[in-house]
């Protein structure tokens, strides 16, 4: 147990949504358990000494889900979670009792939904602070087993029973109607003229573009003009590496005849000791 706490008239403990430290027990004076509605400010129920509230927050650890606030002066003591659950162990009735209350709530809260559902509900407040409908024109329902027991509304046979026509009527189809045979086979799809492939056979600069895109050209048709440079260069060095290869046949063709011939090699003074050799 935290402590005692005082409270004037209208002053709140908590509000709702609030984290939860503590729970309370009324010591003296009157606290009201309130709820934020569409009507504004609705007043649940009135608590004596020395009823224990705020204890929902410390079970779940969910935010406040309702406010409490002082009518006149009040005197409130603080429970914290740890000695309200040393209590419940050592208690076990108060757990059941504290059980019990929270069915009755649930209880009542049921059957306010159900007649908010039913028809608009008008309340006047009592002399001891409880709440009466003044409206009595609804079906009660006394507890939540009831909605449990209900059978399945008509639109929902509706249509599982439709869902099942579907079905069935797909599963007839499929048993009566004949399929024809399928094959299948691995390939690729070609066209019957291949595609052909236009480059040039060295890289170069295209100097000059002689025709359209998708024009029609026909065979030996110029259809660009590409700089010659590098191709100017590789003909003279071909051209010279061909003389070399002539020159090169020149003499083994005249080895050739004099090995043949059996002739004798005359000396001259313009061949080396190298190229004689």
């Amino acid at each position: 147990v935290a402590g005692d706490r005082s409270y004037t008239d209208g002053e709140y403990i908590f509000r709702e949504g609030e984290s939860a430290e503590y729970a309370y027990i009324v010591k003296s004076g009157i606290i009201e358990i309130t709820k934020i509605s569409a009507r504004g400010e609705d007043v649940l129920v009135r608590l004596e000494p020395p009823s224990l509230f705020g204890e929902m927050a410390l079970i779940d650890g969910s935010p406040r889900s309702a406010s409490a606030r002082a009518k006149g002066d009040t005197i409130v003591t603080e429970v914290t979670a740890t000695a309200f659950g040393q209590y419940i162990k050592q208690n076990p009735e108060a757990a059941i009792r504290i059980m019990k209350n929270i069915s009755e709530n649930l209880r009542s809260a049921n059957q306010i939904i159900a007649q908010a559902g039913s028809s608009p509900i008008s309340s006047e407040e009592n002399s001891d602070g409880s709440f009466q409908s003044t409206n009595v024109a609804w079906s009660e329902i006394d507890d939540t087993d009831d909605i449990y027991d209900r059978g399945p509304s008509v639109p929902f046979l509706y249509t599982v029973y439709s869902l099942l026509a579907f079905v069935l009527l797909i599963i007839l189809i499929a048993t009566l109607s004949k399929v024809d045979t399928t094959v299948s086979a691995r390939g690729q799809f070609t066209t019957r003229t291949p595609n052909i492939v236009v480059e040039a056979g060295a890289n170069s600069i295209v100097r000059q573009i002689l025709v359209e895109r998708g024009e029609e050209v026909k065979k030996s048709q110029v259809i660009a003009f590409l700089d010659d440079t590098m191709t100017t260069a590789n003909l003279s060095q071909n051209i010279q590496i061909i003389q070399n290869l002539e020159q090169t046949l020149n003499r083994l063709q005249l080895e050739k005849s004099y090995i043949e011939n059996d002739l004798p090699i005359i000396e001259t003074k313009k061949l080396s000791a190298l190229n004689f050799d």
